[in-house]
């Protein structure tokens, strides 16, 4: 991802990549931060591969291009804690656009990847928390 918008312009840009998460965060203080209210349909936090701690960055698909603009708005440059020294929050577009394009990349990654402790992407549908 970069700050440029993908060559697909007839894709809507709703997925966002999240980068300087501290590596303490799990997807629990992300929901916290970022409560599931609508705007959003998948959040995902991929872990280290030892699992212990977050490997810095996020993806969030957005239901409507104008909900990730406006996150991206309100987030960018924002630090997640206190204890951060590093930089505030960069967020860009996603390489991979769209709610069916990454849950189609999720499921092609090893299952070892997702099951590991607090890497579970976050999946709603109709309003619904459902497991991957």
């Amino acid at each position: 991802g970069d700050n440029s918008v993908p060559s697909e312009s007839c894709t809507p840009i709703t997925t966002l990549m999240v980068r300087s998460i501290p590596a303490s965060f799990t997807t629990a203080d992300l929901l916290r931060l970022w409560p599931a209210d609508g705007s959003w349909d998948l959040l995902y936090l991929p872990r280290r591969g030892n699992g212990k701690g977050a490997r810095g960055y996020a993806f969030m698909n957005f239901v409507a291009e104008d909900h990730a603009a406006a996150f991206r708005a309100r987030w960018q440059g924002c630090r997640l804690s206190q204890f951060c020294t590093g930089d505030g929050l960069n967020i860009t577009y996603a390489d991979v656009q769209g709610f069916d394009a990454n849950l189609g990349v999720l499921k092609n990654k090893p299952k070892g990847d997702l099951k590991k402790r607090d890497s579970e992407p976050i999946i709603i549908l109709d309003g619904k928390f459902v497991s991957f």
